[in-house]
């Protein structure tokens, strides 16, 4: 199963034009899985994921004292790259993009990625 979903996710980064890299984490931050363009920038997009750990952390805090309730996705947008974090119960999904992808594009790929959010969730939610 989970050589399934990593070939599943280095399959949707292939096919969403723009998309640099895809890492599943737990709501700490730790990566369960992880797919790119690149073997060569693995590194480089956890390295990125865990730079973002904590900005995401603060600004998901800040929006949430705005009672406007708890936030399902943000998007942040840098001078050579972008990220999307999508969130749900027990895990973080960041995908990064190329600061010339199309936004939106990156947004759809939470609609692809239900079924391995759901399945890494209901894994997590065993062990806890």
């Amino acid at each position: 199963m989970v050589e399934e979903i990593k070939n599943y996710l280095e399959k949707l980064v292939k096919q969403t034009p723009g998309c640099r890299g895809v890492c599943v984490s737990s709501r700490e931050g730790i990566p369960i899985f992880q797919a790119s363009n690149d073997p060569q920038e693995d590194g480089e997009l956890v390295r990125l994921q865990a730079q973002h750990l904590s900005l995401m952390s603060v600004v998901s805090d800040q929006a949430s004292k705005m009672s406007l309730g708890r936030n399902k996705s943000m998007v942040a947008i840098f001078e050579n790259y972008q990220v999307v974090n999508f969130y749900s119960k027990s895990v973080m999904v960041t995908v990064f993009g190329t600061k010339d992808a199309k936004t939106g594009s990156l947004l759809s790929l939470e609609r692809d990625l239900d079924g391995v959010i759901n399945h890494v969730t209901e894994v997590l939610d065993l062990k806890s």
